[in-house]
């Protein structure tokens, strides 16, 4: 029993790579409402999680979100944002 782990058929080690999961979010917000010109946001979110074993994953996301659409130019354009998580459960 796992209680919902993810668990590769082979762990990373001299016989396997452990298990990779891919994945992709796009988000979009409206920031403007009555009076308030707070522009809109659209983003995207690619990530890779490699999972060694069943209690240790590397985590990398990239982050790409724009703004536009607000009064002040000067607070228009794009993040690019990248991170990364090494975690380990016991």
């Amino acid at each position: 029993y796992t209680s919902g782990l993810v668990v590769p058929f082979r762990n990373l080690g001299p016989t396997g790579w452990g298990a990779w999961e891919v994945g992709a979010r796009a988000q979009y917000i409206d920031l403007t409402d009555g009076g308030v010109v707070g522009g809109r946001l659209r983003g995207v979110t690619l990530g890779v999680n490699w999972y060694w074993s069943a209690n240790a994953r590397l985590v990398f996301n990239y982050d790409y979100t724009y703004r536009d659409e607000v009064s002040d130019p000067s607070a228009r354009g794009a993040v690019h944002a990248f991170g990364t998580r090494l975690a380990y459960d016991f």
